[in-house]
């Protein structure tokens, strides 16, 4: 909830990215990554279909961050992605975080 109060939305196995208004009409690039992701991910929620209302929403964000961290679970418990998906998935999304996983 705080995350989402102050503007971040997450996707699974990726961190938190600023998707306020202000920012969503800065630049179409965040968009276009966010939708990548979520074809990556194969996330969907009916809280991020339409990306305007997300970042002008804060009970949207909070919802859709709570359905990121459910589907983040459920695509490891179920192995849904394979492990190359996954370095995929975090390097375009956090390439900071390929550490944790052994990923130079």
């Amino acid at each position: 909830m705080k995350a989402a109060g102050y503007g971040n939305v997450f996707l699974p196995l990726v961190r938190g990215y600023m998707a306020t208004y202000q920012v969503a009409e800065r630049t179409h690039t965040y968009r276009d990554q966010f939708e990548c992701l979520k074809a990556m991910t194969g996330h969907w929620c009916p809280f991020c279909e339409d990306f305007s209302v997300l970042t002008s929403n804060r009970m949207h964000r909070i919802m859709h961050n709570l359905a990121s961290v459910l589907d983040t679970l459920d695509l490891l418990q179920e192995g849904r992605l394979s492990h190359e998906q996954i370095i995929r998935v975090i390097a375009l999304g956090s390439p900071t975080y390929l550490r944790y996983y052994g990923v130079d």
